[in-house]
């Protein structure tokens, strides 16, 4: 029986009972039933868990799905995690360094993305440390789009991983892990149905992109995404696009062959600033989408979810 303030009633009883013993000296006596409590109170405190892993992410993508999954039994620290830099330009610290080399699991992106991360493993090897190479777990070759993280599908295949490692890691503890990934894989199914929305928005019409950051959505989402290819992929890598690819980009444009224009908000140069300044002069929503989790902490599914309502708002536009 609770009463008020959460008290029961059998610790209100203790408590009269003490006071009366204070009230007559009766210090030993005291003891022995503060000493009982504090017994009592330690065997009903919540479990905590014998241990825990360090795993260290390369991108918070990645930090985000683990976190998920491992709960209670990871310490995760994620490197890049910040939604205006670019992702491309990042320099290691010696502190990241420190990091990898005591981590029991790390994940990296792989595909040429993050290969600051291999060369710190390579630096550190260690036979008790689990690694998760993304691009490797994905068979993509090293040089491929790296943007896996925008394939659901891609992500449940991480996800997977993730909880293999950590049945290694903590044999005792699948069923957590396992009941942890169900909960993960329902929402992805959620952000999934929101995405599978778009195609019925879309009908009929066509996306541009400034890089090849959108390709796996757009594949995923069955969207219509009909820029040059080499345009794309020449500003992900920061090269310079042909001058063919760049007429035809601007093309599609000026003749509203495109009706959304998709770019990159950590890669800014003076091309793609006047691709989105010649979208909007002709009257084409431009919509950004990141390489980092924005904002900063969220979840790898609001994320993608909040990337998703901005681009079916756009589609709204006539």
């Amino acid at each position: 029986m609770t009463l008020f303030g959460g008290i029961t009633a059998p610790l209100l009883l203790l408590y009269v009972i003490v006071m009366k013993m204070i009230a007559n000296k009766k210090w030993y006596l005291v003891g022995v039933i503060l000493l009982v409590l504090i017994v009592v109170q330690l065997i009903t405190l919540p479990p905590i868990p014998t241990s825990t892993v360090t795993v260290v992410a390369a991108e918070d993508t990645w930090g985000s799905v683990v976190s998920q999954i491992g709960g209670k039994y990871v310490n995760v620290v994620s490197v890049m995690t910040d939604p205006n830099a670019d992702p491309h330009e990042y320099e290691a610290s010696m502190l990241t360094a420190r990091t990898f080399a005591r981590s029991s699991i790390a994940i990296v992106n792989g595909a040429g993305y993050d290969d600051w991360a291999l060369k710190l493993l390579a630096a550190n090897p260690s036979a008790t440390r689990s690694e998760i190479n993304v691009s490797n777990l994905l068979h993509a070759t090293n040089g491929a789009n790296p943007h896996f993280w925008y394939d659901p599908l891609y992500v449940e295949e991480v996800s997977h991983a993730i909880v293999s490692v950590l049945d290694a890691k903590f044999p005792a503890h699948k069923s957590y892990f396992q009941s942890n990934e169900g909960r993960f894989l329902a929402s992805m199914k959620v952000l999934e149905q929101q995405i599978g929305k778009l195609k019925a928005i879309y009908k009929g019409r066509s996306f541009g992109a400034t890089e090849d950051i959108f390709v796996y959505f757009a594949r995923f989402a069955g969207l219509n995404l009909i820029s040059p290819p080499s345009f794309m992929r020449a500003v992900a890598e920061s090269n310079d696009p042909s001058v063919a690819s760049i007429i035809s980009m601007e093309n599609q444009i000026k003749t509203r062959q495109i009706s959304t224009l998709i770019f990159n908000t950590q890669t800014i140069t003076p091309l793609t600033d006047s691709i989105k300044a010649l979208a909007r002069s002709n009257s084409i929503p431009v919509v950004g989408i990141s390489e980092i989790i924005e904002p900063v902490g969220a979840s790898y599914q609001r994320w993608i979810s909040n990337e998703v309502t901005a681009i079916a708002a756009a589609g709204r536009v006539k």
